[in-house]
């Protein structure tokens, strides 16, 4: 049966799962597995590459980025999110990169992705 625990300042949540296997017979615990859980940032308020807020990560969002660099499009809501690439600039490598990696099996977006990010001045829209 696993049991988690709770630091005091919450900055860590262990989980502990324990087994008898063959020492069964004498409720000795022959197996001991520890894991360290980190949560996710404070505050997260918006998935990297979720350009058009529908809550989706799809190719919609790479298509929303394109149109807004190149056709006047409607400006997302969490601009920053839209740095894809994680490189500090919106530009044709963010939708090019997001695509890579939706349908071509390039590398993902910057940790914490897919945990939603604390974005400064983004609304909350974190799904």
């Amino acid at each position: 049966m696993p049991i988690s625990y709770l630091a005091p300042d919450q900055s860590a949540v262990f989980g502990f799962t324990a087994g008898t296997g063959a020492a069964a017979e004498t409720g000795e615990v022959d197996n001991l597995v520890v894991s360290r859980l980190v949560p996710g940032p404070a505050n997260a308020n918006w998935q990297r590459c979720e350009a058009n807020g529908d809550g989706a990560r799809d190719v919609s969002d790479a298509v929303f980025v394109l149109a807004w660099l190149f056709t006047a499009g409607s400006a997302p809501a969490c601009e920053i999110a839209c740095d894809c690439n994680a490189d500090g600039s919106r530009d044709i490598s963010d939708p090019i990169f997001d695509l890579t990696y939706q349908f071509l099996g390039g590398p993902a977006p910057a940790a914490p992705y897919p945990a939603c990010e604390p974005f400064e001045g983004c609304p909350e829209a974190c799904r």
